[in-house]
């Protein structure tokens, strides 16, 4: 789905938020006439500015005295990390041009220009007014001249295109053509919040990206955060820490969130991977959630996040493989709208014989320019368009940055020292140079959209393309390194305490929890069917656990041994005709079996065969199949566990699929006790539907990559 469909539904409210914000921009203060008064300290400037704790604009997890300026303790909490923010934040927040437009301004002008949002620049239809520079946007970088943001026919200006906005509404309303209205009204919403400049605190800023992230699903979703941090708190979480920060390349930045703020978030995220278990490598996922954190509740942030994810790749690239790609994609649209930057590039990397495939890896870490090393400021501003525009903004931004290093670097010749550096030496150099350009980003805000906006004839279409071409050359290699790295790194990441079994201990639970797919380690195991308490029947095991996705099953025999298995796939899947005609076998790598070693006290655990196989086609993938009174876990060469006709009795033998021995001595076993359990604890009724609905839905979305 693309983003100009995503704003099309809800640019009514756009509309709404943007005119209501007249009303909020009366509280600020008017400088006094007097010109030596004229530049006020920033600092005395916002401290008059009524407000209770907090900005009007941020939320209560918000360090507004960092931004603020107006604590020194808070600014030395923080300048360990934020101290490029700083400077940067005080001067977007309350700028000495607003404040003199106002006092040069009659008390009847003074009037209208207080019903503002400060700072806003033009407006669509008043595209007379550009920023003064002295040369163009493509071959330096002047900021906004403050002579210009004070003349007072400027602000007549920025006064009369506000009043035009309305004319434009209704112009748009009255359109017969209605794709041509919604296209207009598109394109309206994106470059207005392009070209105004709200300050950082701003109240309207929390109202306009509640409405862009907005949809039917919105208070649902609220809802759901609430009860599953009700259950969080219930299950006796000890730890903090969501998985998918466990993974390389994750950008791990919350630009001055408070205390409270920062531990909100964690919880935020593991409530988000509660939710979406299967999305598993989000970089940008951590900024994304700390920056709406800034300005909404965190109910508010979770609906928000919901809907950008449901838009599979439009907003937040949700795979290894797409983020990977995207590196090759940013140097191929480089290559194609900014030659003079690749060129630059290709030549200090070590010239011709270096490959665009070597070359790519300078954007390895792109979205940490954006969501990490840009000033806070400069990223509030790129959100705004973000939240309209999708994943394409991004790549815009990455084109400009890289733009702006060419800019600052390009004359610069290199040492003797960097020309005997290696290609790998010379990437990481290079890398470098654009992260500290980032840092101390020598142009305003304001040129950089400005720049990101002017490259032309930039398509989706395009984009697309290389994409999609990039994903699949690349995506049995990042496959096949992910698998290598999780087999020479596994890790045990726990985050609930281990569920209640008869049959085995505390131990061994946490032990099996652990061995479980990480992105299932978010929930305790719950149980489903216990054979002392619901009886032998096969009919009466099925009615239990049909609905289950995933099951842990545990059998403890006569003999006093305890086995059992990880089933990937839920048993209902047996009565899938259509697919059992192909194959009476189904689930997938992810099941393993087990058995406990009385020796250690521990289970072994034998999983897929394929996994550490060089080979993993070649090798049986038998893991589960089923029948109205019986049920076979693991084969050829042997059944791993057997039961047949009534859960009483069954057979274990060595299995080639799990490369298993026997789980029991003797390869018969009477049943003492068994329990199955669900891995992923049941939604809610109310919730059923929905989240049916979006996994559907995902099949499809999926498929689109990038927003046009």
């Amino acid at each position: 789905m693309s983003s100009s469909i995503f704003v099309s539904r809800d640019s009514e409210e756009v509309f709404k938020v943007l005119s209501s914000s007249q009303q909020h921009s009366s509280n600020y203060p008017v400088a006094e006439k007097d010109n030596s008064k004229i530049k006020m300290k920033a600092a005395d400037r916002l401290n008059s500015i009524p407000f209770s704790g907090e900005f009007q604009g941020l939320s209560k997890f918000s360090m507004s005295d960092y931004y603020a300026g107006t604590s020194e303790d808070a600014s030395m909490e923080h300048d360990e990390n934020y101290y490029s923010h700083h400077g940067s934040a005080l001067t977007t927040i309350s700028t000495v041009s607003s404040d003199s437009t106002y006092s040069s301004a009659s008390s009847e002008e003074n009037q209208t220009l207080r019903r503002l949002p400060r700072q806003l620049a033009i407006d669509l239809d008043d595209a007379a007014f550009k920023p003064d520079r002295s040369v163009s946007v493509d071959s330096g970088f002047t900021d906004h001249s403050d002579e210009l943001a004070s003349d007072l026919k400027l602000a007549k200006k920025m006064a009369k295109a506000w009043v035009k906005r309305a004319e434009f509404r209704k112009k748009i309303e009255s359109s017969e053509n209605v794709t041509e209205a919604v296209q207009k009204k598109i394109n309206y919403v994106k470059k207005f919040v392009r070209n105004n400049d709200w300050p950082v605190s701003h109240e309207i800023r929390s109202d306009i990206w509640k409405v862009l992230c907005f949809n039917k699903d919105f208070d649902v979703h609220k809802r759901l955060y609430h009860e599953q941090l009700e259950n969080l708190t219930k299950s006796g979480v000890k730890t903090l820490t969501p998985l998918f920060l466990t993974f390389d390349g994750i950008v791990v930045h919350d630009h001055g969130l408070k205390e409270l703020g920062a531990v909100t978030l964690q919880r935020l995220l593991i409530v988000v991977e509660c939710v979406r278990p299967e999305i598993r490598y989000v970089p940008i996922l951590y900024p994304v959630c700390a920056m709406f954190l800034h300005y909404m509740s965190p109910d508010e942030t979770f609906a928000c996040i919901m809907r950008l994810l449901s838009q599979g790749n439009g907003f937040m690239l949700q795979s290894e493989v797409a983020v990977y790609a995207s590196a090759h994609t940013s140097l191929a649209l480089l290559k194609k709208y900014k030659r003079k930057v690749y060129n630059l590039m290709k030549q200090k990397a070590g010239g011709s014989h270096v490959t665009d495939e070597k070359l790519a890896e300078i954007f390895n870490n792109w979205a940490a320019w954006i969501f990490k090393y840009l000033p806070f400021p400069y990223l509030v501003r790129i959100m705004d368009c973000f939240l309209v525009e999708g994943h394409k903004m991004l790549l815009r931004v990455v084109l400009s940055l890289a733009y702006v290093w060419y800019k600052e670097k390009g004359k610069e010749h290199p040492s003797q020292s960097f020309n005997d550096k290696t290609v790998d030496e010379k990437i990481e150099s290079i890398r470098d140079e654009i992260i500290q350009v980032v840092q101390d980003c020598p142009i305003s805000i304001s040129t950089l959209l400005e720049i990101c906006t002017s490259i032309r004839n930039f398509k989706f279409s395009t984009i697309q393309r290389l994409q999609n071409d990039f994903e699949m050359k690349y995506r049995d290699k990042i496959n096949f390194e992910r698998s290598m790295k999780e087999l020479k790194s596994p890790t045990r990441t726990m985050y609930t305490q281990a569920f209640d079994s008869s049959i085995i201990d505390s131990e061994v639970a946490s032990e099996l929890m652990a061995a479980l797919p990480s992105r299932f380690q978010l929930e305790t195991p719950v149980l489903l069917f216990r054979l002392s308490e619901n009886g032998v029947s096969f009919t009466q095991l099925w009615n239990k656990t049909d609905f289950a996705e995933q099951t842990l099953l545990i059998i403890k025999a006569t003999t006093g041994e305890v086995f059992g298995a990880y089933c990937s796939a839920s048993w209902s899947e047996r009565n899938d005709i259509r697919e059992r005609t192909r194959t009476r076998y189904f689930g997938t790598g992810e099941s393993f079996v087990w058995h406990e070693d009385r020796d250690i006290g521990l289970p072994i655990i034998y999983k897929w065969a394929g996994q550490t196989s060089d080979h993993p086609e070649d090798c049986p993938q038998m893991f589960m199949t089923g029948g109205d009174r019986f049920l076979i876990i693991g084969s050829s060469g042997g059944d791993a566990i057997s039961i047949r006709d009534e859960l009483t009795s069954g057979l274990s033998y060595p299995c080639e699929t799990f490369a298993s021995p026997a789980l029991v001595k003797g390869n018969a076993f009477i049943i003492s006790e068994m329990e199955v359990f669900n891995c992923i604890k049941q939604l809610p009724d109310f919730l059923k539907v929905l989240v049916t609905f979006q996994r559907i839905s995902l099949r499809f979305v999926a498929q689109k990559t990038i927003p046009k």
